[in-house]
């Protein structure tokens, strides 16, 4: 029963663990989609600013 009882609280530490690497790789994700969609916007709003057309000589 001894080795039950700790092959179990094994489990449950390998369990809490993985919780937190899965709860760390999903912030490190929504780092990145914020950081893009930043970008996105960024590169959006510069595409929509339009140069006036260079002057043709006369």
């Amino acid at each position: 029963m001894d080795l039950f009882n700790d092959i179990l609280k094994q489990a449950s530490s390998n369990t809490k663990n993985a919780s937190k690497e899965i709860k760390k790789i999903d912030e490190a994700c929504q780092k990145i989609e914020k950081s893009t969609n930043v970008r996105l916007a960024t590169e959006r709003k510069q595409s929509k600013i339009v140069k006036p057309p260079p002057e043709k000589p006369k």
